[in-house]
């Protein structure tokens, strides 16, 4: 299986707090708390605090304002703002990952072989490559921000990538991250294309990770609007499964 995959938009705040539990805050909640729900909570209150106000933002005061919760609380998980900010960066790789996983799309994706093992008959060829298809689309469409969750997602993404530059173990994440993604699109790509050689498989690869990354961009910036995006990504789509 590759490393950590940025799927879908990296940010769905419902989704996230669905998934761990998360509910706001309040005084008449029962005594037995969860604790991985609390740090979710607190996690979410940060990524809030980064969109309005940046990671040099970041405080432990200005968490607990945002998300509405004590600053003890957040001290009892975090020992530091920079811990805080660390986990920041793995949670949102993670939920991306998780919402990308939930999709059919994302459900069996290559090198997930536990999952093809137990189908009850083998997936035919002409099958697999429109799920090998079906599957890039969605990879690379996915990170396009449409809807307010996705554009605080993206541009708290955008914020970690810029701290990236001046911070080792940020950097570490994001490589990872971009990694893992670069190397699923490529499996992808070498299945629906067999004929490519590895370094053509790799050079188109680049080319659509890049090219997802700076659309997202363009759309979160205003520069192009959601549906041109997408027509561009149809567009490459079409140009890699034509053989002609």
């Amino acid at each position: 299986m590759v490393a950590s995959v940025m799927g879908t938009s990296p940010f769905a705040i419902c989704a996230y707090c669905k998934r761990r539990g998360v509910v706001p805050y309040s005084r008449h909640m029962p005594k037995i708390v969860d604790h991985a729900e609390r740090r979710s909570e607190i996690v979410v209150a940060l990524w809030s605090t980064i969109y309005a106000e940046g990671i040099s933002g970041v405080s432990f005061a200005a968490v607990a304002r945002h998300g509405g919760i004590s600053i003890g609380r957040i001290q009892h998980y975090f020992a530091t703002k920079r811990d805080l900010v660390l986990a920041g960066v793995r949670a949102i790789v993670a939920a991306a990952e998780e919402d990308f996983r939930s999709t059919p799309e994302g459900s069996e994706i290559p090198g997930d072989e536990p999952a093809r093992s137990s189908r009850a008959t083998p997936i035919d060829e002409g099958d697999a490559t429109d799920h090998a298809v079906d599957t890039l689309r969605s990879l690379l469409t996915g990170q396009i921000p449409e809807t307010q969750e996705a554009r605080i997602g993206s541009a708290v993404w955008s914020a970690y990538l810029a701290a990236s530059m001046a911070d080792r173990e940020i950097a570490a994440v994001v490589h990872d991250a971009l990694g893992g993604t670069r190397e699923l699109i490529a499996q992808l790509v070498a299945q629906i294309r067999p004929d490519l050689a590895h370094a053509e498989v790799g050079t188109l690869a680049l080319r659509l990770s890049a090219l997802r990354d700076g659309l997202a961009h363009e759309v979160l910036h205003g520069t192009a609007a959601p549906e041109s995006a997408r027509a561009v990504i149809e567009s490459e789509i079409a140009a890699l499964t034509s053989r002609g």
